[in-house]
This record gives C-alpha cells, sequence and structure tokens, in this order.
C-alpha cells in the first residue's frame, strides 16, 4: 500500500481518497489502567478465580468480564460470566474463601505454563462454559435430561454446544431454549444448502442413526486393537 497526503494506494491499483486516518488491526493489550495498580497487576498476573472475579479484594464487588481468550466463540462466555457476576452481586451465589479463590487461580496457572510454557489467558471453550453455568445452576443434569427428553438429551451431549443450552434449566430459563436446540441443527444446515429437506422431514432420526454408526465404527475399531 502506498500512502499520501490525503490517499491511499492498494497493490490492485485502486486508490481510495480523502482519507481521514488509517488504523493498523494488529492486535491489542488487556489494559485496565483505571483501576488501582495492584489490581491491574493482580488481572494481568491472571490472580482472577475462574477469570472472572480478582481473588484479593477483600468485597467481591467487581467483575472482569470478557478478559480472556478461548478456544471457541467468545460470546457465550461472556453471557454466563455476566450471568454469574449479577448473580454474585445480588447475593444469589456465593464465592469461596479468599484462598480457595486464590488456589483455584493458581491451579490453573501452572495448568497453563505446563501447557504453553507461559500463563496466558486462555480457557477450553465447552468445559469452561459448562463451569460457569454450574456456579449459577444452569447446567442441565444430562441423566435428567435423558430421562425427560431423550432426543433433546442426545442433542445436547451430542450436538453443538449451543448456548441455548444453558436456557434449558436454572435461573431465567427460557421455555423455548429445547425447542431452539432442536431447531438449531437444522437452521444451520438450510442456511447453507441450496437444496434441503422439507422441514417436516425426520433429519433428527437420521443424525441419531449417523451418529451410532460412527461411534459403533470406532468401538470396532478399538475393540479389535485388544484383540
Amino acid at each position: 500500500m502506498e500512502l499520501a497526503a490525503t490517499s491511499a494506494r492498494f497493490a490492485d491499483g485502486t486508490t481510495l481518497e480523502d482519507t481521514d486516518a488509517i488504523i493498523f488491526a494488529t492486535g491489542y493489550d488487556i489494559c485496565c489502567n483505571f483501576l488501582d495498580q495492584r489490581l491491574e497487576a493482580d488481572i494481568r498476573n491472571l490472580d482472577i478465580y475462574k477469570f472472572v472475579f480478582p481473588t484479593k479484594l477483600a468485597h467481591h464487588t467487581l467483575a472482569v468480564i470478557g478478559a480472556g481468550q478461548s478456544n471457541g466463540p467468545i460470546f457465550p462466555i461472556l453471557e454466563l460470566q455476566s450471568r454469574w457476576a449479577v448473580s454474585v452481586f445480588k447475593g444469589a451465589s456465593k464465592l469461596p474463601d479468599s484462598a480457595t479463590m486464590s488456589k483455584d487461580a493458581q491451579a490453573h496457572k501452572d495448568w497453563l505454563i505446563k501447557a504453553f510454557g507461559h500463563p496466558k489467558p486462555v480457557r477450553n471453550n465447552i468445559p469452561y462454559r459448562d463451569d460457569l453455568a454450574t456456579q449459577i445452576g444452569a447446567r442441565p443434569n444430562l441423566v435428567w435430561l435423558f430421562l425427560k427428553d431423550p432426543l433433546l438429551a442426545y442433542l445436547y451431549y451430542f450436538g453443538p454446544a449451543y448456548p441455548y443450552h444453558h436456557r434449558l434449566v436454572g435461573p431465567h430459563a427460557w421455555e423455548g431454549a429445547a425447542a431452539a436446540t432442536k431447531d438449531a441443527y437444522y437452521n444451520t444446515l438450510s442456511s447453507v444448502r441450496t437444496s434441503f429437506t422439507p422441514r417436516d422431514t425426520d433429519w433428527s432420526k437420521t443424525y441419531i442413526l449417523g451418529t451410532c454408526l460412527l461411534l459403533g465404527v470406532v468401538s470396532a475399531m478399538i475393540i479389535l486393537t485388544w484383540l
């Protein structure tokens, strides 16, 4: 790219005139310089209970939302972090003592150092979401779910991890969460295919049979390796 006083010329020959500013999106640093320096240092050092509550505060009236990374979508995590923070502020959820929180944060830092060589603000997406949901009582019990609705339990365990899953039970449960979970697979495929089966086709049977077949093949391969 070639820059002039008020224009930018790209490699393909096109020119953008009357340019006011150019932003180089090269990354960012997590910065909380509006906080006390010691508190900001704690956050940078990942002394945060489950990446939300700083461990060394006498009164847990501060929650850090979205200050980490994940190997999956971030918005479901932000929602669950926010729900947990509000639940704590309201007194509906209780945090453990500072020593327990610090021990938990240190254990995760030790794991990060072992996995990456240095502590970095990252969590495994689905286990972390389940952990946050557990804090507010929004994680479904798989056995209860299977007894109530086997298809829903199957989609919950084997299907994609939709945010609806943590609206099935617990505070602020959504009565449409079960239907949304069942429809999500169809909606996802129908949006990327030019010719898809009609809505009244029982796609769930095909999906379940396909999964059972895959599990059967994998199980057979494992058994054969033992023989």
